[in-house]
C-alpha cells in the first residue's frame, strides 16, 4: 500500500478497490432497493444551461456522433459557474462527459450551503435535461436506460494514465484496445476518477435503468475511455420480481383500482414504489386485524 498524503495509489490498490464498486454494483441491480432519489436536492442548488450543435471534443469528434445531435448542457451551483459540462445526444444514446469538476462546485449566496450532489447524479440530471430539450426540438429521445456508451474524453487523471501505461503495449498504443469484466485492468480502471461515476450512477439507478451495466472499457493510448452499456435483462427480470415481492400488498391494492382509473400495472408498480398506497394498506391491514380480534366491531361491509 502506498504511503503519504499525495502519492498516488497503487494499480493494484486500484484492482482492489475496482474489484469492491463491481461487486457493489452487481449487488445493486439484483437487490430489491429502490433507485436514488435526488431531484430534490438537485433543484435546490443547480441550473443548467443548454446548446444544441456545439464541436464535439476534437480526439472523439470521428466516431462520436454527428454533432448537431448532440446537447452541450452545462450545470453548476445557482450563481456560480459551469462545473459540469457534458455533450448528450439523447436519440442515440450517446454520451460525451467532457468537463468535470467537483472543485468548482462551491457554495455561493443562491446555493446557501445546500448539499452537492455526485457528479454521476448530475449527468443523471443532464440526460433527462437533453431529453426534454430533443423533445421540444420534434426529436425523439430514448430513455436513458437505452443508452448505448459513455465516452470520457481527454483523460488526464493520473490513476488512469498509469493503468493504461501498465495494461496497454507499446504496440497497442494507436489503436482500440478493449478490457473486459474479470480482467485486472477493467477492475483498475472502473476505480478511477474518469469510470467510477458510471458505476455509481447505475448502481443509483438500477430499476429506472433497467439493470444497466458495463459491458467493457474501450480505451486509446489513455486518450479516451469508451465506456459501453447494454442492459442485463436476466438481472432486470430477478429485480422487477424481487421489487413486486416486496411491494405486494401495495401492488394488489392498487390494481384493484386499476381498471377504475385506468392504470397499466406499469404505472400501479411505480406508484407502490413511490408510497401511494402505503396509508390505504395500513388502514386496511388495521381493520382486517380488529375484525380477526372481534369480528362483531367491524361493519361487514369492511371485512
Amino acid at each position: 500500500m502506498n504511503q503519504g498524503g499525495n502519492q498516488q495509489p497503487s494499480v493494484e490498490d486500484m484492482i482492489q478497490k475496482g474489484t469492491r464498486l463491481w461487486n457493489d454494483l452487481r449487488n445493486a441491480l439484483l437487490s430489491p432497493d429502490l433507485d436514488v432519489d435526488r431531484a430534490a436536492a438537485f433543484s435546490a442548488r443547480y441550473a443548467s444551461t443548454c446548446k444544441r450543435g456545439e464541436t464535439l471534443p476534437i480526439n472523439v469528434a470521428s466516431f462520436a456522433g454527428t454533432k448537431e445531435n448532440f446537447f452541450y448542457i452545462q450545470t453548476g451551483p445557482k450563481g456560480g459557474e459551469g462545473a459540469y459540462a457534458n455533450y448528450i445526444d439523447p436519440v442515440h444514446g450517446v454520451i460525451v462527459a467532457s468537463y468535470n469538476y467537483a472543485n468548482k462546485d462551491t457554495n455561493t449566496v443562491e446555493t446557501g450551503s445546500t448539499e452537492r450532489i455526485n457528479n454521476s447524479e448530475i449527468l443523471y440530471f443532464q440526460y433527462h435535461h437533453a431529453c426534454v430539450k430533443a423533445r421540444e426540438a420534434g426529436l425523439s429521445p430514448l430513455p436513458m436506460h437505452k443508452v448505448k456508451e459513455i465516452i470520457r474524453s481527454s483523460i488526464a487523471n493520473p490513476a488512469t494514465t498509469a493503468i493504461s501505461s501498465k495494461f496497454i503495449k507499446i504496440t497497442q498504443r494507436f489503436s482500440d484496445v478493449t478490457f473486459l469484466p474479470g480482467t485486472d485492468p477493467f477492475k483498475a480502471l472502473i476505480a478511477t476518477d474518469n469510470c467510477k461515476g458510471v458505476a455509481f450512477l447505475l448502481k443509483d439507478h438500477p430499476f429506472e435503468l433497467r439493470c444497466l451495466t458495463i459491458t467493457s472499457f474501450v480505451v486509446w493510448n489513455g486518450n479516451y475511455i469508451r465506456i459501453k452499456l447494454k442492459q442485463d435483462k436476466g438481472a432486470y427480470r430477478a429485480k422487477k420480481q424481487a421489487i413486486e415481492v416486496r411491494f405486494e400488498d401495495q401492488i394488489a391494492h392498487g390494481m384493484e383500482l386499476a381498471e377504475m382509473y385506468g392504470w397499466s400495472p406499469e404505472a400501479v408498480l411505480e406508484m407502490a414504489m413511490r408510497g401511494e398506497f402505503d396509508e390505504d394498506v395500513k388502514r386496511r391491514k388495521a381493520i382486517e386485524e380488529r375484525a380477526r380480534l372481534d369480528p362483531k366491531s367491524i361493519p361487514s361491509y369492511f371485512v
